[in-house]
């Protein structure tokens, strides 16, 4: 195998890869609120999801936390 040269990520990407994944984590609480299905034994109910959805939305808005701001992949 061949040595591949790391790819390191720009800030701007991380940026949005750390905004799709709190989006998605918004739509998928949502859509278990909705849905279910619900855990109240684990404290996972229609409330709390939607709470949870409002927090990664909010975070979303916010800047890229420093311990994710550099990445480096190996391909």
């Amino acid at each position: 195998m061949s040595y591949k040269k790391p790819h390191y990520y720009t800030p701007e990407e991380l940026a949005e890869c750390w905004r799709l994944d709190l989006l998605n984590d918004v739509k998928c609480s949502e859509e278990q609120a909705a849905n279910g299905p619900y855990y109240p034994e684990k404290g996972i109910n229609k409330e709390s999801l939607l709470e949870y959805a409002a927090k990664c939305r909010r975070e979303a808005e916010l800047p890229i936390p420093n311990q994710f701001k550099y990445s480096k992949i190996c391909g």
